[in-house]
């Protein structure tokens, strides 16, 4: 499934337009209110654009299940409600990012000034929690109980990593397992519910065996590509073009967040390393660090062998999710799509 790199942006970017066009006419149906600050908010969040991923791997999962098993009946009913559903994934995605927005202080995003910055805090959380009870407002349509169980869970599990993130801020003692628990929970959760969500979604006719082997397939899939994704932040956090990312590099260090390159380091570097990036830390945690500080660990970083760790993981992620797209017809388009989306993440380690 391997292709040259411009072969496969060019296929993802042809297939991916259709599809985003889809997604936001749903979105802008379904946010129109009478008050005036919710549209204005809701407008500047949606024009900001972003990759839609979350929607796009929904789509591209339900529709190679509809398309490699063919054993459902209500095929357009299907299709209406695999882009309901994406429309909701996104909704519910863009709240998180409104309020960790807030959370973080925030002030760039995707290039843009965030909406905090730009309407303030109170606006940015409420607009946020209006767009969580709309997503369930839509989920309510689609009128499957299992559909809403899921995502009732997932927004309590992304709920539950922000805070496992917000306490451990400054914790010098966690280690990679901890931080895998919170990296699951906050960003590969939903990842992971948007390709059960896909599987829920079409109804599918199967003994409970196979049922369940195609159900847990899918959501390895977004598991573990939700985990390389958050990786390969991680990485840009130290490494990435601040241009391209629409953010500054070391945004995550600047806020005491202790991502994988510096657990690893914690873990497995010299005495000298753990005392610089101790020092560093805490500097940071006091409020009294500058930017020499943060430079001085982010050189750190680059000149040892932690991002080429990080980057190791994601790409062990990225293969276990594409390891997990066997039981799918791999000529179909979508699933294609699936693990063109896995090798085009992992490129941004370039």
């Amino acid at each position: 499934m391997n292709k040259h790199p411009s072969i496969m942006l060019e296929f993802l970017s042809v297939l991916n337009k259709q599809h985003l066009q889809k997604i936001d006419e749903i979105i802008h149906n379904n946010l129109n209110t009478n008050i005036a600050l919710i549209d204005e908010i809701i407008h500047y969040i949606v024009d900001a654009g972003g990759k839609r991923l979350r929607p796009l791997i929904l789509i591209y999962m339900a529709l190679s299940i509809l398309n490699t098993f063919k054993n459902s009946h209500n095929t357009s009913i299907i299709q209406n409600n695999i882009y309901t559903l994406a429309a909701v994934v996104e909704l519910i995605h863009t709240a998180t990012l409104l309020h960790d927005d807030v959370v973080d202080e925030s002030s760039l995003r995707r290039t843009k000034p965030t909406t905090n910055a730009v309407f303030g805090n109170a606006p940015a959380v409420l607009v946020g929690d209006f767009l969580y009870s709309r997503a369930f407002e839509m989920m309510v349509g689609v009128n499957n109980l299992e559909i809403m169980r899921v995502l009732s869970k997932t927004t309590n599990t992304i709920a539950e990593g922000e805070v496992l993130q917000l306490i451990n801020i400054g914790n010098l003692d966690i280690n990679l397992n901890t931080y895998l628990e919170v990296i699951y929970c906050k960003t590969a959760k939903l990842f992971e519910s948007a390709c059960e969500l896909a599987v829920l979604v079409n109804d599918l006719e199967f003994h409970t065996d196979e049922y369940n082997t195609v159900l847990n397939n899918a959501r390895n899939y977004g598991k573990h590509l939700g985990c390389a994704f958050q990786l390969i932040d991680d990485w840009l956090d130290y490494a990435g073009n601040a241009d391209t990312m629409g953010k500054d590099i070391g945004d995550d260090l600047r806020q005491g967040k202790i991502t994988m390159p510096l657990i690893y380091l914690l873990e497995y570097g010299s005495d000298l390393q753990k005392q610089t990036i101790t020092a560093c830390i805490n500097k940071i945690v006091d409020d009294n660090a500058v930017n020499e500080d943060i430079n001085m660990l982010i050189k750190l970083v680059i000149d040892s062998d932690a991002l080429e760790y990080t980057k190791e993981q994601a790409i062990i992620e990225s293969e276990k999710a594409k390891s997990s797209l066997n039981f799918l017809d791999d000529k179909n388009e979508y699933t294609k799509a699936l693990y063109y989306i896995c090798d085009t993440s992992i490129q941004r380690l370039t």
